[in-house]
């Protein structure tokens, strides 16, 4: 266990360099105005990816010892590329994608979405490396295409170059990730394809419930400031958010590897919990000791870094760090309840944040701007991580009966 952590945990810590670096460039070339439109085209892919996730994503890791691995490619990855094209068409009919983003916004979401299936599947066959390996592929091709293309000319420094770059990324991620499975473990034949879709659908519908309503808790104000404010206050709040919200690498890389590990246990015992409430306190320390740092960086620093403009970051840092700082530690208990089927409790806590999210939200953003988004947000995370806490907390007498 603690060999796969420092692994996983050094790809994540990579991970979050790589995106620092593309959030720095776009930031630096693109401004406020770029990063906003950077955000809110990502947002649309996210909400696209809830759905592509139904017969996919988490429920692969728990039902890859229970199915065909050819039935579990072969379903998912039909459900992800027709999803992402229904999803896009829908987007576009509501007039959320931004012009000219149809094709670009499919792309994006079907080669993220197989190449996601295709590394839990790594990760659910317990090949920690190459699950590692695939997670670093995009984003370091995103990194360095941009780099070499901005630097040297080779392309306008446009939003929509960026998107080009994305696509590309995207492909190859998926590329790489499905050759490792077809290489790596015996996908012949198809077997209860009925069946397994059917397992998928279950588990998927309530897993992407929970993960909808959590991803409206996170980003519900991204399209509240658009709309209030502008695409150069949601570039600077949408920067502030990913710079704490990479603090959240460690809880991420604890929680998966906790989740493949329980998903995969036939009976919960005593060390189980105990390695439950050793994780959080450890998510709880780390999260801390890096908001504390981020905190103490000067704002001059950061405006070394990002360029002006950005002079509002450390409020938004400083706003939300409580919300990060629960968030890190609750996220232990959600995946565990999804290794252990009982989904729902996530369902609910993420429901009871999201009302808080929509009230202060609708109040607090119009008013305030980016102060206010960042209350708003830190306001949900911490209501969603009560609930969860209080659930658990019900699990653990349960439990604790002869």
């Amino acid at each position: 266990m603690i060999e796969k952590v420092n692994q996983t945990f050094f790809t994540g810590v990579l991970n979050a360099v790589l995106n620092f670096l593309t959030v720095w460039v776009t930031a630096k070339y693109l401004g406020e105005a770029g990063r906003g439109d950077i955000a809110l085209f990502t947002l649309n892919l996210s909400f696209i990816q809830i759905f592509t996730a139904i017969v996919g994503s988490s429920a692969i890791i728990y039902l890859q010892s229970r199915y065909n691995l050819g039935s579990i490619l072969l379903i998912s990855s039909l459900w992800a590329v027709g999803i992402s094209a229904v999803g896009s068409l829908v987007m576009e009919w509501l007039e959320i994608l931004q012009a000219g983003r149809l094709w670009t916004t499919f792309l994006v979401t079907a080669f993220q979405s197989l190449s996601i299936n295709c590394t839990l599947l790594l990760l659910g066959k317990n090949k920690t490396p190459l699950y590692n390996l695939c997670r670093v592929s995009q984003p370091l091709l995103v990194i360095v295409i941009i780099a070499v293309e901005w630097s040297f000319s080779i392309v306008n420094v446009t939003v929509s170059s960026f998107i080009d770059v994305l696509v590309f990324s995207s492909f190859v991620s998926f590329l790489v990730s499905f050759l490792l499975i077809i290489t790596s473990f015996n996908v012949n034949g198809l077997q209860d394809i009925k069946e397994a879709f059917v397992s998928f659908f279950k588990i998927g519908v309530v897993n992407q419930l929970t993960n909808f309503v959590q991803l409206v808790n996170y980003r519900f104000s991204y399209y509240l400031l658009a709309s209030y404010w502008g695409s150069k206050e949601l570039g600077i709040f949408s920067l502030g958010v990913a710079l704490v919200e990479g603090i959240w690498i460690f809880k991420n890389s604890l929680a998966l590897l906790h989740h493949s590990e329980v998903s995969n246990e036939k009976n919960i015992n005593y060390q189980t919990l105990l390695k439950n409430k050793k994780l959080m306190i450890l998510s709880f320390i780390v999260t801390a000791s890096l908001i504390l740092v981020a905190l103490a960086i000067p704002l001059k620093i950061y405006l070394l870094i990002f360029g002006q403009g950005f002079e509002a970051i450390k409020e938004v840092i400083f706003y939300i760090s409580p919300g990060i700082l629960s968030i890190a530690v609750s996220t232990i208990i959600a995946y565990f309840f999804s290794g252990i089927g009982l989904v729902k409790y996530n369902t609910y806590s993420s429901t009871h944040g999201l009302i808080v999210i929509l009230v202060t939200g609708s109040f607090l953003i119009p008013q305030w701007g980016l102060k206010g988004a960042a209350i708003s947000n830190a306001c949900s995370y911490v209501a969603s991580s009560i609930s969860l806490f209080y659930y658990y907390s019900r699990y653990l007498r349960v439990a604790s009966k002869p």
